[in-house]
């Protein structure tokens, strides 16, 4: 029988999640990406997710019978795809810059969803640990940029 514990500290580490989404979702909705990216120190840039642009641009490049990742002529930056030949399997689907939050939304889920999956019960003092590392600089600049390395965490 699992102690009330245990069970308690799986609920915590989803509450920190579920508040710390709704806070950064409330902050970029309030003051804005960039205000976002000034606060952590990132890069400024017109885009939103640049990772996950690349890719899409990387598949429309592909669309016009180009190889993305020596030629990405879709990409406004003109910035290569410098990712591994696996991704491009993602040019199978007829996706495009209005698919580009979805893209980058289903890494972000497939993150949040990954920290679950190896959990089988925690305590609250493990839930804290977790919550923070999850909202850490480093996870939240690859949260900002739809970075494809969401789903290998995932995985």
């Amino acid at each position: 029988m699992r102690s009330s514990m245990h069970i308690r500290g799986n609920r915590v580490l989803l509450y920190i999640i579920v508040c710390g989404v709704l806070f950064l979702s409330l902050w970029v909705a309030i003051f804005g990406v960039p205000s976002f990216r000034k606060f952590w120190n990132m890069p400024q840039t017109p885009l939103i997710f640049p990772d996950a642009h690349t890719l899409i641009t990387g598949a429309e490049s592909h669309a016009l019978g180009y190889d993305p990742m020596f030629e990405n002529i879709a990409d406004p930056y003109d910035r290569e795809m410098n990712y591994p030949r696996i991704w491009q399997c993602l040019f199978w689907l007829p996706i495009n810059r209005d698919h580009l939050v979805l893209l980058a939304g289903t890494f972000i889920l497939l993150f949040f969803w990954g920290i679950f999956l190896f959990l089988k019960t925690i305590d609250t003092q493990t839930a804290l640990f977790l919550g923070a590392v999850t909202f850490s600089p480093s996870a939240i600049f690859g949260l900002q940029s739809g970075n494809n390395d969401l789903v290998i965490f995932f995985s």
